[in-house]
């Protein structure tokens, strides 16, 4: 037998079979590419000069970490369809008189031949368009366009490692799969599956009780610290449960509704119900994947752009002005020394400011008990407490200067506070602060609705906060008293100061740096920010973000079109023959036609409803975790929910269009016979 016998076999085989293979081979090119690219532009030598490049670097790797995943389990499920579809031929090859050594070769050579082709062309794409793409990361991330272009030769090394590995272990799971199965089974591979499915009752309840679950925990959830720790438990259980129900729940519910006679009893109900049927037990494990990977790609890119697009307002919240000094002076007193420090430098830097504000304050975290507010020592760490729900932050200042800054003109006795909190202003009528052993009682005078934007805690959007106006600097020194003195090196009194500069960005963060590396007092620690290196600090971060949900919304984007377009295929194959049978019976063509269609209407849509469902009760545990990355801003979130969601449904109906003529066209020839 010829050398090239196997070789041109193994090529023909693919061209007979290019309806799976094609897509096939195109989805292994695409993710050798992303995966390429994401790893080039991580291995970037310009990403250096990016202001923040360790964290980007950070997220780049997570997100090449979850590339490489998916592409072993993703490209793994497809070849196991592939081989699925491939049985009947393969035994009849074995039947025919050929060996399963040699069936062994032919396949060896289809997977080589598309391993080649994948690898090459892939890593050919990917380094013409990573230039592309890491322009457009500079963009997200407002960076100068950094000049040149260069392979970075370990990401080719790694590219061709891990799908070279891949390929391997496909092909040998393909060959011990050929090898362990008998000739006639093969032969009838493709029909494994036909008899009807059992009602899985435990199944079903199992499915219930984790979505159940999932969806208690999301729409239960308060803090966002919990929001954070229970959210991955809460997927797990979603997922089990979506499995679990696709499985048998809805084997379940079709068997209910043939039980009702009245409509099962109907030629558009009957042969609905039957052909789903018998089609949910072989495609459930396919719609419910549909349905993870989607919600998956519509949770990545809404949260990722709306944290995009809110940027400036917490840009905006964290930095109020343009410079932001904090120091600690405390509890002997060095403001005024840090005040002619601070105007020292603006003099020499000939600056002008204004909108200027300075006050003391001390932050502290508290745990409420029994209407009480005990100081949390440093070891007692905030996710350690009991109940997330009792800690508190309390950032306590003095009268004359939040007067100031709010341009207000309260009075307060020495027993009485004005107590301002975001989420729960009226919680209280007394304010009781201590140290457990010994506490100070005061009055609450006002509740107020809304304070100045520099009085506003790093902690709002992750605790309750509090702020607690006192009636001067020595009421505000003994309740710092009561903090153990080990303590006060974690809780120190702060002094900040904020204001505008009428000078350029350059300028500006010259005067910082100036501040933060001159102004040495004996004692005090001084830090110094800038909104413009916060701002691209922000945008470093937001950016990196927005780039990976974009990159990794891509990847499970094309799974999600694959798994359709592969399910229409083997559908196609399946319903030719029910075709041909319905029609023996007396059905018309356009009867067949149309119970058909709207039995693939209604498979293809349910997973996109499913979808739908498991947005909506997740947008609240979602937007309780956007908080701790500064997004307050519900209703943007919901605006790009509802856009995102609208785009993936125009995305969803054109494949449902594409794909569903593939399948008329399997399906149309047995009209011809």
């Amino acid at each position: 037998m010829s050398k090239s016998f196997y070789p041109k076999l193994a090529l023909s085989n693919i061209n007979k079979n290019k309806k799976v293979y094609y897509p096939y081979i195109l989805t292994c090119i695409f993710t050798v590419m992303m995966f390429y690219m994401m790893s080039a532009i991580r291995n970037n030598s310009n990403l250096d000069k990016i202001h923040g490049a360790e964290n980007l670097k950070m997220l780049l790797g997570i997100a090449l970490f979850v590339a490489a995943i998916f592409s072993i389990i993703f490209l793994f499920y497809t070849n196991s369809f592939l081989m699925k579809r491939r049985k009947k031929e393969i035994g009849l090859y074995n039947i025919l008189g050929m060996e399963k050594r040699h069936i062994g070769k032919v396949i060896s050579y289809e997977t080589i031949i598309i391993a080649v082709v994948s690898l090459t062309t892939g890593i050919a794409l990917g380094i013409l368009f990573s230039k592309l793409m890491f322009l457009f990361l500079l963009k997200l991330i407002s960076f100068n366009v950094v000049l040149g272009f260069d392979v970075p030769i370990p990401s080719v090394i790694s590219t061709l490692i891990l799908f070279c590995s891949i390929f391997i272990v496909t092909l040998v799971y393909n060959l011990t799969k050929i090898h362990l199965t008998k000739p006639i089974e093969l032969l009838h591979g493709g029909e494994i599956g036909e008899k009807e499915p059992k009602t899985k009752i435990l199944l079903t309840i199992f499915g219930l009780a984790c979505i159940g679950g999932g969806y208690g925990f999301a729409l239960t959830v308060e803090s966002p610290i919990s929001a954070m720790s229970m959210f991955f438990f809460a997927v797990i259980l979603v997922v089990a449960g979506t499995y679990a129900l696709f499985t048998s729940g809805s084997i379940a519910v079709l068997k209910i509704l043939r039980k009702n006679k009245k409509f099962y009893y109907k030629t558009k109900h009957f042969t609905s119900v039957s052909g789903m049927l018998y089609r949910m037990k072989q495609n459930a494990v396919g719609l419910a994947n549909i349905c993870i990977l989607s919600t998956m790609v519509l949770i990545m890119f809404s949260t990722t752009l709306a944290l995009y697009a809110g940027m400036e307002d917490s840009i905006k919240t964290e930095y109020p002005n343009d410079i932001r000094i904090s120091t600690a002076p405390g509890i002997d007193d060095k403001t005024e020394e840090i005040n002619k420090a601070i105007n020292d430098k603006l003099k020499q830097n000939g600056i002008d400011i204004e909108n200027y504000t300075a006050f003391h304050s001390i932050t502290l975290s508290c745990e409420h008990i029994d209407g009480k507010f005990k100081f949390l020592d440093q070891d007692a760490n905030l996710f350690g407490v009991n109940s997330i729900d009792k800690v508190k932050i309390c950032t306590i200042m003095p009268l004359d200067e939040f007067n100031k800054i709010n341009s207000t003109n309260y009075t307060l006795n020495s027993d009485e506070v004005i107590l301002y909190s975001k989420k729960k202003p009226d919680a209280f009528g007394e304010f009781i602060i201590g140290n457990g052993n010994e506490n100070k009682t005061f009055k609450v005078k006002e509740k107020l609705n809304k304070v100045s934007d520099v009085q506003h805690s790093n902690y709002e959007n992750m605790l309750d906060c509090y702020t607690i106006i006192v009636n001067n600097m020595d009421t505000l020194k003994s309740i710092y008293s009561l903090v153990p003195s080990d303590e006060q090196k974690y809780n120190d009194m702060d002094y900040s100061v904020q204001f505008d500069t009428k000078c350029d960005r350059e300028a500006c963060i010259a005067l910082s740096n100036s501040i933060f590396e001159n102004v040495n007092i004996d004692g005090t620690t001084v830090e110094a920010r800038n909104i413009y290196e916060a701002r691209d600090d922000f945008y470093g971060m937001y950016g990196g973000f927005l780039f990976i949900g974009l990159f990794l919304s891509i990847l499970f984007l094309m799974a999600t079109v694959l798994i359709i377009y592969y399910k229409q295929i083997s559908e196609g194959y399946e319903d030719k023959t029910r075709f041909e049978i319905m029609q023996k019976v007396g059905m018309s063509h356009s009867e067949v036609k149309k119970t058909i269609r709207s039995q693939v209407v209604m498979v293809f849509f349910l997973p996109l409803i499913v979808t739908g469902i498991h947005i909506a009760v997740s947008f609240r545990i979602i937007q309780k975790m956007l908080l701790l990355l500064g997004l307050a801003n519900a209703g943007l979130f919901i605006l790009c929910t509802i856009g995102s969601m609208l785009a993936f449904c125009l995305v969803y109906g054109a494949v449902f269009i594409i794909t569903t003529k593939s399948y008329y066209k399997i399906v149309s020839s047995a009209e011809k016979n």
